[in-house]
C-alpha cells in the first residue's frame, strides 16, 4: 500500500505520477523525443549499472536501446511532497528486451525518484535505481 503525504489528491502529487505516467508510456513506445521533455535539464541518474548519468548520458542510452523494456511494473511505497519537490519511492520491475542489459529476464529494482516543477510542466530530476534481483 502506498503512503502519500501530504495525500494521494495533493496537486503536486497528482502531477508529479501523471508525469511518470507520461515518462513510462514513452519508455513503452521508445519515444525520445517524448521522452526528453520530462527530464530536467541538470537530471542526475545513479543508474542501475553502478554509474552516475547527466542527462545527455541518459537520452544517449534510452536512444541507443539500452533503456528498453517489454514492461514496467511498478509498487509505489511512497509518494511525498518534500519542499518544491515530490519524491517517490518503490520497487520496479522490468523485463529488457533487445540490447539493453539483461534481456530476455526479469529484474527487479528498488528506485527513488525526485521530480521537480519546471514552469507548469512536472520532470524527473533526480533517480536512483539499485538492481536487487536478475531472474
Amino acid at each position: 500500500m502506498t503512503k502519500f503525504d501530504p495525500t494521494a489528491a495533493d496537486p503536486r502529487i497528482v502531477g508529479a505520477l501523471a508525469a511518470r505516467e507520461q515518462l513510462l508510456a514513452m519508455f513503452a513506445v521508445q519515444n525520445a523525443e517524448g521522452l526528453a521533455p520530462l527530464l530536467a535539464d541538470d537530471l542526475l541518474v545513479n543508474a542501475p549499472h553502478n554509474a552516475v548519468a547527466e542527462r545527455a548520458a541518459v537520452l544517449g542510452f534510452f536512444r541507443s536501446g539500452r533503456m528498453n523494456y517489454e514492461d514496467v511494473v511498478t509498487e509505489l511505497d511512497f509518494v511525498g511532497v518534500r519542499g518544491e519537490s515530490v519524491v517517490m519511492m518503490g520497487l520496479e520491475v522490468v523485463r529488457p528486451r533487445e540490447d539493453a542489459s539483461n534481456a530476455g529476464k526479469t529484474v527487479r529494482r528498488r528506485f527513488t525518484d525526485v521530480w521537480s516543477r519546471v514552469g507548469e510542466q512536472w520532470r524527473l530530476s533526480i533517480r536512483q535505481a539499485t538492481i536487487i534481483a536478475v531472474e
